[in-house]
């Protein structure tokens, strides 16, 4: 031991005292998270565009329906040309038209459907069309009469208020569908102008008329003096 020069023994040099790190408190060090290189993976792939589907067509190709042709251009429900002239054939014995009446006579008609008891026209009111039952009944009755008594049955193949294409009288009854029921109505007006237009085909009109008013007529000659 070194003496210092006062005599005593020289002190011993301090240690140096090592810098140790603190204890550790359990926690792990935070690591860093590199963010720079997940966006760089995070970053949304552009949407890729989606094409429909292409339609896959049928082995056949189904054919479009035609529309059905009407009688009339402006009103109801219309019948064919043809379906009109057949049935007119078939009930009344109007045939022999020209190609020039075929296509002037359904344009003469309209067609309008009604279901049962539905009102076609009243009694008392002053008429304009004249009906030809394409389908179904009809039944012709005075108010007047207790309970509304049925003085005719119109059935496919009749017609009825045919005088109201030739005078401005009211009507002498009412009629009344009696279930489903397709009539073909002549308005006077169309047949008014039918008979400049085409006076040969509106004859042919009349003619049917008149047949009609005739068997009527000896019909109620008959009930009147009780023949049947």
């Amino acid at each position: 031991m070194a003496k210092s020069f006062l005599g005593g023994e020289d002190e011993k040099p301090a240690k140096e005292k090592k810098h140790e790190p603190p204890l550790s408190s359990g926690k792990k060090p935070e690591e860093k998270t590199n963010l720079a290189g997940f966006f760089d993976t995070a970053k949304a792939e552009p949407e890729k565009e989606v094409k429909p589907a292409p339609e896959k067509k049928p082995a056949f190709a189904e054919k479009p329906v035609p529309e059905e042709k009407t009688a009339v251009s402006a009103g109801g429900a219309g019948e064919t040309g043809e379906g009109i002239t057949e049935y007119l054939e078939k009930y009344f014995g109007i045939s022999g038209l020209s190609e020039s009446d075929k296509k002037d006579f359904p344009g003469l008609f309209e067609t309008k459907t009604y279901k049962k008891d539905e009102l076609i026209f009243r009694q008392n009111e002053t008429g304009e069309e004249m009906y030809f039952v394409k389908k179904g009944l009809v039944k012709i009755y005075i108010t007047e009469l207790e309970g509304g008594k049925t003085i005719a049955l119109m059935k496919e193949g009749t017609l009825f208020g045919e005088i109201a294409l030739f005078d401005n009288q009211p009507r002498s009854a009412e009629a009344k569908s009696m279930g489903d029921t397709e009539l073909l109505l002549v308005g006077k007006q169309k047949f008014n102008s039918l008979k400049e237009t085409n006076p040969r085909l509106a004859l042919k009109i009349v003619d049917v008329v008149l047949e009609t008013f005739c068997k009527r007529l000896r019909g109620t000659t008959r009930k009147m003096y009780g023949l049947y």
